[in-house]
């Protein structure tokens, strides 16, 4: 049986999903073991960090979607929450010390705000920038941007934090970006990606059609990418939406999410060269699409493997859970993965993928059970084949559940690698809810790889 659940995604939809009725086994292990929470990290291997201080919990909506470890092994989350006066959200980046409490050098508290607009401003995307020649910050540490939605839907956004939380005011137009894209467009951008000469790819959706765009180290325009520095590829009359981008290594653009040409979504990518014009050589023409089983899929996340192979994850309505699928660097679906390159199962609605040094592949979202909205984080490992790495996992089954006490609801929509730490560990992060109507927290687990 299968029972439908409310997920909030990464694209910043509500949208409705057909999660498997999957009981929530106690998986929450703390030994020194593939999958066990690391209990070095806030004692319990898990933290919810109210963003908005100056509300309890109960107030607003504080949504984390992006993670990311910067040179110090500090851990940085990125995503919305609400202003001081609950009257517009606004982008948002806090940053943990290694141990899990928040850096208080770092912001408000290890919190830091930015306002693009007067109206709300939400962040679904994190990335961190090794820039040292256009900014103002004093020090040479790795800049913090939040990418996402601005001015309540009507344009794409970024900010730049220093490495202590103020904006990069030598960055765009005083540490922020705004980009639009014509009057009714609804633009989004819902990923972010640096590309080595430190530019930055941000891709996501306008005109229901995907949307790229390119931005120099410094905020502004890239006019050598497609002429104006935004691209756009529309899948026939379709509608779809980007909501993950990549840079393979000859610097080819690869952006992924979904496309409806048959009338239902399905896994799509896009193959862009350097210039913003569409890589024919990838796929079919430029594109790929993926059914799975002739029914709803998209992809939420990807990452790069150094073989040069592309793996996204998502979901996948056939099973009602994760979706997986991986891509020769041209865009063919990869043979020696899973089925014929795919691989669903009925755990997870996954929002975010990583590749371990070992090539295992790890994906983190959310776990429901029949009846209920999205109730814990949950994580995957699978080998290299595309099968369940069954040493991950208190169970063996190469699954994992946590759920957040005190919060009946919970989902991550990123994942991050950690190496800093004494045994490499494995960051989730998203948000935890306190009731279906509202009372939103960011939420941090860490566990061993």
């Amino acid at each position: 049986m299968k029972s439908t659940i409310a997920l909030k995604v990464m694209a910043g939809l509500s949208l409705t999903l057909l999660l498997a009725a999957a009981p929530l086994a106690a998986q929450d292990c703390t030994t020194v073991s593939p999958g066990c929470l690391d209990t070095t990290f806030n004692g319990t291997g898990k933290v919810m960090t109210n963003t908005t201080q100056t509300s309890p919990i109960t107030n607003g909506g504080q949504v984390a979607d992006g993670v990311a470890v910067d040179s110090y092994g500090r851990i940085v989350v990125g995503g919305w929450s609400p202003d001081n006066t609950l009257s517009k959200y606004d982008f948002t980046a806090v940053r943990y010390n290694p141990d899990g409490s928040l850096d208080t050098t770092f912001g408000n508290g290890g919190i830091a705000k930015a306002s693009l607009t007067s109206g709300s401003d939400v962040g679904y995307a994190l990335a961190l920038q090794n820039e040292t020649t256009h900014t103002s910050c004093l020090s040479t540490d790795q800049r913090i941007l939040v990418a996402g939605q601005a001015d309540s839907g009507t344009e794409f956004g970024i900010a730049r934090f220093c490495p202590d939380g103020s904006l990069d005011t030598a960055f765009g137009a005083k540490g922020v970006t705004v980009i639009s894209f014509g009057k009714r467009a609804s633009p989004s951008a819902n990923a972010i990606v640096i590309q080595s000469n430190g530019e930055i790819v941000l891709a996501g959706v306008a005109n229901s059609n995907f949307a790229l765009v390119r931005l120099t180290a410094d905020g502004t325009l890239d006019s050598t990418f497609g002429g104006s520095g935004k691209v756009t590829f529309a899948f026939g009359k379709s509608s779809s939406r980007a909501a993950a981008v990549l840079v393979e290594s000859n610097g080819d653009i690869v952006a992924g999410g979904y496309a409806s040409p048959k009338g239902y979504d399905e896994f799509a990518l896009v193959g862009f060269l350097p210039s913003g014009a569409v890589n024919t050589a990838f796929g079919s023409k430029g594109s790929v699409l993926t059914d799975f089983s002739g029914s709803k899929s998209f992809i939420q996340g990807m990452a790069l493997a150094s073989s040069g192979n592309i793996v996204a994850v998502g979901y996948a309505a056939s099973t009602g859970g994760l979706g997986l699928a991986r891509y020769t660097p041209s865009g063919q679906l990869d043979p020696t993965f899973g089925s014929s390159g795919k691989v669903a199962l009925s755990f997870g609605a996954d929002a975010a993928v990583a590749i371990q040094s070992d090539a295992s592949i790890v994906t983190a979202g959310g776990q429901g059970v029949s009846g209920q909205f999205v109730s814990s984080f949950a994580l995957a490992r699978f080998n290299s084949n595309g099968s369940l790495d069954t040493s991950f996992g208190a169970a063996g089954t190469g699954e994992v559940t946590t759920a957040f006490s005190g919060v009946p609801y919970s989902s991550a929509a990123a994942v991050a690698l950690d190496a800093s730490t004494p045994v490499p560990t494995i960051l989730a992060a998203g948000w935890s809810q306190a009731t279906q109507s509202g009372g939103f927290a960011y939420s941090v687990a860490r566990y061993f790889q």
